[in-house]
């Protein structure tokens, strides 16, 4: 939400084109606001506002309405047309005037838009710095483009904070509770100290008129709001973000194992999580980056959704793919709006999904330059943010990352899973799936499964439950049925010695740390199995 004292200063120091980014459904506020604010401090004698339908209009000042004579053009004349000359017109008055205008960013923003449109706005955006009135243009992307640099600022429209959403829910559970009294209806509102938290922790993200919108739904659905109504809430948050671009990752289905030295590194950042007031004193850093590399079915991705599990905060997807955006500067605008909702639901983790492939694509040579800018943008991003936002990436191959990239994550090497890893891997499927096997079966799967992945074992044990439950003995399966299935599928990895050496020299020649450190039981330059004696 706009601070009002720096909306006053912008205006103040003669920054007379304003640049907020507005979502469609704030805008009567975000205009209320400015008017509110402004007046207070008598800077302007009249307020217009403009849209592309209905031209200027007069904005009521101290109770006064006055209407404003319409601008001689022709009928025909383009919106952006009328509008740069009705404005011009304007800076010839002395009568300082605030100008709030609503569509006309989308006809002037784009390096594709029209020449004369943009001459028109620079120019007048020009004298606009030299007179007394002052224009504040409201658009969805909050993107200046490099020919109005200078000219147009951008003043910070942030989401509301925590502060600010608790203040929203007030005042909305107030308005409904008095017109629920008004209907003769019953409206019970019964949460905890911890409840009201979580569910001014679940509003992050949002916008204040979509807050009130799904705290609204939710009223109307349950006539209650007691603590049933904190996970509907949660999950109208998940389908409004989602209809934005914005997806949220799945909870995972079964805890991650085999990655002692990550589980290490996870506990010993949770306190910092949990105290950012206490690690501030004594100038602690969240590690702001992991990337975890390794073969692929180890286990990578299941540990960004146990994390975010484990830590109770949410994981947001990043997907550069669908940020890309065919018009300049399209891609950044996405991404930008991506990071400040992260950022805004801050504690969380932004998981990035096999970077390493949207990290290759970014030479620019094929799209004018658009991925290499983007993926820049998140690295600066990445290294200059002060939020508790965790970007836990995932890599398969990481040939093409440059050092550069690398230094800005604390980097874990996920191996193939040796013995002990397996054992654990087994013992979890197993549980997952209601299968219960005696210590010693489970210990002759791991030494049986040698090369497997812990994706591999999920198959086959998940294969031989759904067996089970078909043939009416679900949850009853023997070693016996376990060993076949293993034994009839060669292991993903098992031929591939070599490319699987190649990432291990890799990591060992980054100084990359091993995920789980324990000696390996697998021997990658021949065949045979290793025998402990």
């Amino acid at each position: 939400m706009i601070d009002p004292n720096q909306l006053k200063n912008f205006a103040q120091a003669g920054l007379a084109a304003l640049l907020i980014k507005t979502p469609s459904a704030d805008e009567s506020l975000i205009i209320q606001e400015i008017v509110q604010t402004l007046q207070q401090k008598s800077f302007f004698d009249r307020a217009l506002q403009w849209d592309a339908a209905n031209q200027f209009k007069t904005i009521e000042l101290n109770g006064k309405t006055e209407t404003e004579a319409p601008l001689d053009v022709s009928p025909q004349a383009h919106p952006v047309l009328t509008f740069f000359h009705h404005l011009e017109s304007k800076l010839e008055l002395n009568h300082p005037t605030l100008i709030i205008a609503k569509d006309i960013w989308r006809f002037i923003e784009s390096p594709e838009a029209r020449p004369d449109f943009i001459r028109l706005a620079i120019d007048c955006f020009y004298r606009l710095k030299r007179s007394h009135h002052r224009l504040f243009i409201l658009d969805g992307t909050g993107h200046i483009p490099s020919h109005f640099q200078d000219l147009v600022w951008l003043l910070p429209n942030p989401l509301p904070n925590s502060g600010e959403i608790r203040a929203l829910i007030d005042k909305k559970m107030q308005s409904l509770a008095q017109s629920a009294r008004l209907a003769g209806v019953e409206f019970p509102i019964s949460l905890t100290s911890s409840e009201w938290q979580q569910l001014a922790r679940i509003c992050q993200g949002l916008t204040s008129e979509a807050i009130e919108d799904i705290l609204q739904l939710v009223a109307l659905q349950q006539f209650s709001f007691t603590s049933d109504a904190l996970e509907q809430v949660k999950a109208l948050k998940v389908q409004r973000l989602a209809n934005s671009g914005i997806t949220f990752g799945n909870p995972p289905d079964v805890a991650v194992k085999g990655l002692s030295a990550v589980q290490s590194w996870a506990d010993s950042q949770l306190p910092l999580l949990l105290d950012p007031v206490g690690r501030s004193q004594y100038n602690l850093q969240l590690t702001k980056g992991v990337l975890v590399i390794g073969p692929a079915g180890t286990g990578k991705s299941l540990f960004a959704k146990t994390l975010a599990q484990q830590w109770n905060i949410p994981l947001l997807q990043l997907d550069m793919g669908r940020l890309m955006n065919k018009h300049l500067g399209g891609s950044e605008a996405n991404l930008r709006g991506l990071l400040e909702i992260a950022e805004a639901c801050a504690p969380c983790i932004l998981w990035a999904d096999e970077i390493d492939k949207q990290l290759a694509n970014s030479t620019g040579e094929n799209d004018g330059g658009t991925s290499a800018r983007t993926i820049a943008f998140l690295l600066t991003w990445l290294q200059e943010h002060k939020s508790d936002v965790i970007l836990v990436a995932t890599a398969n191959r990481p040939w093409n990352l440059t050092a550069e990239q690398l230094r800005r994550f604390q980097c874990f090497f996920v191996d193939i899973p040796d013995v002990n890893a397996r054992f654990e891997i087994w013992e979890a499927l197993l549980e997952k799936f209601s299968i219960s096997l005696p210590t010693e079966a489970v210990e002759l799967l791991a030494a049986e499964s040698e090369f497997y992945t812990g994706a591999e074992i999920n198959g086959i044990v998940s294969e031989c439950a759904v067996n089970a439950w078909v043939e009416k003995h679900p949850g009853q399966v023997d070693v016996g049925a376990l060993l076949n299935k293993l034994r009839c599928r060669r292991p993903q990895w098992g031929g591939r010695n070599q490319e699987l050496l190649e990432l291990r020299n890799w990591a060992a020649a980054s100084q990359t740390i091993w995920a789980n450190p324990a000696p390996q039981s697998s021997s990658v330059t021949q065949n045979s199995r290793h025998i402990e004696w």
